[in-house]
């Protein structure tokens, strides 16, 4: 009997980060070309340069849809876990908007200094700190241990920006895709990395939180 429990429990783990990773790539695929589709419309149409574009539409409107997509996926995973998970949609989605929108007022902040590993970390390492922030928050609410949840989100997405480059640059140039498939596979493996680590991390909490309860 326990160890079909214990059966059981992993199933619904792995079926739970499975979940979770699918609909952080598809934010991401979502998202990505997103940014880069209103930034060139916006800075053709109402802005004077792409800069401007690019932070007063591009980034938060791209994170505003790709959270609102991950958001709403990650909600359906939830339902079974947390009570409210509506409260953590919410927080995804501001999250996501703000993590976009901070990224990319840091990255030009450091542009000046010239192209470094500075300046590719910081910006997704502050953004991926601001949406745990605030996701943090709803575990707290949860009774969940939000423990380290801030620091895991600022690796999940400063690991995955190192890793969808890395295997861009690997295998990009012996493929032949569009710009906007290229952008949306590079928004899909930067998800990917987001929603495996971050999915490792939640599910930890959440069991260790239950444990805590029982004792």
């Amino acid at each position: 009997m326990g160890a079909m429990t214990e059966t059981k429990t992993w199933l619904a783990w792995l079926n739970l980060l499975f979940f979770w990773v699918l609909v952080t790539v598809i934010g991401g695929m979502i998202a990505y070309p997103a940014f880069l589709l209103v930034s060139t419309l916006a800075s053709r149409l109402i802005f004077a340069d792409l800069y401007t574009a690019i932070l007063v539409s591009g980034a938060p409107l791209a994170g505003a849809i790709g959270g609102a997509s991950v958001g709403l996926g990650q909600w359906l995973a939830l339902r079974s876990w947390m009570e409210d998970p509506w409260r953590w949609a919410l927080a995804t989605f501001l999250g996501w908007t703000l993590a976009f929108s901070v990224s990319l007022l840091v990255f030009f902040w450091l542009l000046p200094d010239g192209i470094g590993y500075v300046n590719l970390i910081a910006p997704f390492a502050l953004g991926g700190a601001v949406a745990g922030f605030i996701q943090s928050r709803i575990l707290r609410m949860a009774a969940v241990s939000e423990g380290w949840w801030v620091i895991a989100s600022a690796v999940g997405w400063v690991g995955g920006w190192v890793v969808a480059l890395a295997l861009a640059s690997a295998f990009g140039p012996h493929m032949r895709l569009t710009p906007g498939a290229s952008v949306a596979a590079l928004g899909g493996l930067h998800g990917a990395f987001i929603g495996l680590e971050s999915g490792v991390v939640l599910i930890f909490m959440i069991d260790f939180g239950k444990d805590k309860d029982e004792k």
